[in-house]
This record gives structure tokens, C-alpha cells and sequence, in this order.
């Protein structure tokens, strides 16, 4: 509502809930982008999630802690280009029309690929923040935080490495614990909560190599407890989470390739005229 805008502060370009600054890093030169948090927890949660990424390999913005005031905050490189931008899913759903039939995931990715974006490398993004999402528990992934970044000389387009992880690891709750919940963006329209059946949409679960997260509950547990904010107990509770949150995601996975190994071998019963029952899919 105000006139008087600054542009230091990326509200201009940039929408979210958390307060933002821009600023120029004296070292190398590079704008950074500054954020901080509401409950505290965010600017560590960020750093927390883009080690995960690196774990499993996945692209996602570097994020780095710093202080401000008295106030934790976190730091992160520009991810574009001068000559690039960020397109939100939103604003590129808004760009094709609905198909009848298809559910809220395959309409992205079938607008994403129609935005000029390659519909492989758009599904395994896709993939990459359903599963990075679920083990951090972020409880905030929406339209217009994951998106295709767009060179706005040639055109050509790629998807958004994960950003904005920050509301995860039950930061602002008081319970730690394994319950579901009603997650964005491609909720179910019926029956809640959803967050597993959004899991459920990981189409190449051969990319995730789950054995470089045998570390990574302790490693969460100890950058946590680096804020001072959390009691043993607490820090205990959210490794046993994370440790469980694993787990599911393994017998996910075992599941996916139990099916698909069904399903050859139904095939193959077929041919030689068997006639046995097909796997239950998850």
C-alpha cells in the first residue's frame, strides 16, 4: 500500500511471508539475497535443505547462515542470470488451458513442457521437491514457489532449482511428530490428510540414492541444536522423525519396484497363458 518503495527489499519481485533484503556481497562482488524468518528456525531450515539436496544430488540453491543484529537470518546467491527470469508454476498454468482428466501434477507438467521447458527434466524437478519436501516435513510448497527459469534473450527454458524450504522441521509447532498432513500444491480433493498420497506422485524413484541419508537425522539434529533454541528432547524427537521419514520412503520405493516388477512378469504369465493375480500398487 505504501509509495515509498525500496529496491532493497525484493517485494517488489518477489512474493512470501518472510521479510527479505537484498544486499551485495563485499568478497566477490555477487547480490545476495538476505532472509529471515518468523519463528526463528527458517534460515537454518533453508541451510538444513539445500545440504539434503547436495546428498541426493539434486539441484537447489546454496543457502548459508548469517547474522543480523540479533537475528539469525539466511544468505543465498541470485540463482538467475542478468539476462534470465523466474516463471512460477502459477504463472505458467495461467499460460495453457485446463485439460479435462488430468490431475493438478500432470497439469503442470504438461504446461510446463508447453512453456518450451524439456518434459523430462521438468518431471525428475518435480520429483526432486516432492521428495525433499516430505523428508523436511515443509508444510509450505505452493505455486509460486517452484517454478522454470526463462532466458529472456533466447527463450530457452529449464526448471527452478528447490528454493524456500524453510517452513519444515515442525519449525512454529509444538508437537514433533509422524502425522500427515494436507499438503500443497497437488492435493487431493477428497480425504486428508494428503501428504503421502502427494508422495505417491514420484515417478523415477531409481534417481534417489536414499544410502547417502544414513547421516543426515544426526546431521539436522546437530545444526539445529548450533540455535540454542531447542531442548534435547525436541532435537531427539525431530532425528526420530527424520530417521522414520526414511524409512517410509524406502518401503515407498521398494513398493514401486515390486509393482513394476509385477507388472513385467503378468505380462510375461500372459503370453503363456497363466492366470495369476496382479500386485496391489501403492
Amino acid at each position: 500500500s505504501s509509495h515509498d518503495i525500496s529496491l532493497n527489499a525484493p517485494d517488489v519481485s518477489t512474493g512470501g511471508d518472510l521479510p527479505k533484503r537484498w544486499t551485495i556481497d563485499k568478497a566477490t562482488g555477487r547480490r545476495l539475497l538476505v532472509k529471515s524468518g518468523r519463528t526463528g528456525q527458517e534460515p537454518m531450515n533453508e541451510v538444513i535443505a539445500s545440504k539434503l539436496c547436495a546428498k541426493l544430488d539434486i539441484p537447489a540453491v546454496r543457502y548459508f547462515l548469517a547474522r543480523s543484529g540479533n537475528r539469525l537470518v539466511c544468505t543465498c546467491e541470485d540463482m538467475l542470470t542478468r539476462h534470465e527470469e523466474l516463471v512460477s508454476a502459477w504463472q505458467v498454468l495461467q499460460s495453457v488451458k485446463t485439460i479435462n482428466g488430468f490431475n493438478s501434477h500432470d497439469q503442470w507438467i504438461h504446461a510446463a513442457a508447453g512453456f518450451g521447458a524439456d518434459g523430462r527434466a521438468v518431471r525428475d524437478a518435480t520429483d526432486d521437491w516432492l521428495v525433499v519436501d516430505y523428508l523436511m516435513r515443509n508444510t509450505d510448497r505452493h505455486y509460486n514457489n517452484f517454478g522454470l527459469i526463462r532466458d529472456i534473450e533466447t527463450l530457452a527454458v529449464r526448471p527452478a532449482p528447490i528454493y524456500d524450504t524453510g517452513a519444515s522441521l515442525w519449525s512454529g509447532e509444538l508437537d514433533v511428530d509422524g502425522r500427515d498432513w494436507f499438503a500443497k500444491p497437488f492435493y487431493a480433493a477428497v480425504g486428508k490428510p494428503s501428504a503421502l498420497r502427494q508422495l505417491g506422485l514420484v515417478e523415477d524413484w531409481n534417481r534417489f540414492d536414499l544410502d547417502a541419508l544414513s547421516d543426515w537425522p544426526d546431521e539436522a539434529a546437530h545444526e539445529l541444536s548450533r540455535m540454542r533454541m531447542f531442548a534435547p528432547e525436541r532435537l531427539d524427537a525431530i532425528r526420530d522423525q527424520l530417521m522414520k521419514r526414511i524409512g517410509t520412503i524406502r518401503r515407498i520405493r521398494e513398493s514401486k519396484g515390486l509393482h513394476v516388477s509385477g507388472s513385467i512378469r503378468s505380462k510375461a504369465d500372459s503370453l503363456d497363458g497363466s492366470d495369476k493375480a496382479p500386485r496391489k500398487q501403492f
